[in-house]
């Protein structure tokens, strides 16, 4: 205890949570952290950047199907769940989305076999801190399965420990239904357990955040449908653009003399002839 160097020394990535909290210092003595160290640990973290670069990462990785990095439910009866407490849906309304579905998966667009496997897609604003539902899609069982990062961290986890060897065949399905969806071949059998492991770094850094759930697009949306606003809306007339209709009837119309502001043939009989040929006169020279 004597020489144990300062918490901040060491784990600089920990300075914010030990900030003006009394440590050991190597003669032993106590004191108080520096909170200008701590706040300058802090700032050099680009939680926004590193973010990006694991989703970079996972992208190429698994390009279509990943496992969800969301630390809100995404998969299942929890995601129909949170769907109707943000948008305030009946049961029956979630029944008429999900038979409106076409019936095949959402990812790998094979035959949806039982009951549909809800998934969401999460929209997350790090700098808000608030992620809102992007698209929600029905899945096979063996898409759920992958997407679901939890369960199949723990679904490999017994197989690894078990002596038995039952979940040998189902783990192996999985890795070749997520390799075929990938484009991946029997070569990049380890993207699995990359795709595996960065995920859940992203998950971690996610619940650190306690991201606030927010609604979406509205609820047709979500699923697929489109915005109700594009749909039967014609272009409107430009501005300042004469309609249609007025100049069919300008076209028609004969263009007399009365209406050209040229001088009638009784006012021309009527008129003196000077004023008559003095209009003639102007009208050439305009010309």
């Amino acid at each position: 205890l004597k020489w144990r160097l300062e918490p901040c020394q060491l784990h600089p990535s920990r300075a914010p949570r030990l900030a003006n909290r009394p440590v050991l210092s190597r003669s032993g003595t106590r004191g108080m952290a520096p909170a200008g160290a701590a706040a300058a640990a802090a700032s050099e973290v680009d939680v926004e950047g590193g973010l990006g670069q694991l989703a970079a990462a996972l992208q190429q990785l698994a390009p279509t199907l990943a496992p969800s990095t969301a630390p809100g439910p995404s998969i299942g009866a929890a995601s129909r769940a949170i769907v109707g407490q943000l948008y305030q849906a009946s049961e029956k309304e979630l029944q008429e989305l999900e038979a409106g579905c076409p019936q095949e998966c959402g990812i790998c667009k094979g035959a949806r076999s039982g009951a549909a496997a809800w998934a969401l897609d999460w929209d997350i604003n790090t700098a808000k801190r608030r992620m809102a539902p992007k698209r929600c899609m029905l899945l096979c069982s063996q898409c759920s399965s992958l997407r679901n990062l939890p369960g199949l961290i723990e679904r490999i986890t017994m197989q690894q420990v078990s002596t038995d060897g039952k979940d040998d065949a189902a783990i192996s399905e999985l890795l070749r239904h997520f390799l075929s969806v990938n484009g991946h071949d029997a070569a990049d059998a380890h993207f699995l357990q990359d795709a595996i492991s960065v995920a859940h770094a992203m998950m971690v850094v996610y619940k650190e955040l306690r991201l606030q759930l927010v609604q979406g697009p509205p609820l047709p949306e979500l699923f697929g449908a489109a915005p109700s606003a594009k749909q039967g809306a014609a272009p409107g007339p430009k501005k300042g653009a004469v309609p249609s209709s007025s100049k069919k009837g300008a076209t028609r119309q004969p263009k007399t003399a009365a209406a050209a502001g040229a001088p009638t043939e009784a006012a021309a009989r009527g008129a003196p002839k000077g004023v008559v040929k003095k209009g003639k006169k102007k009208k050439g020279a305009g010309a």
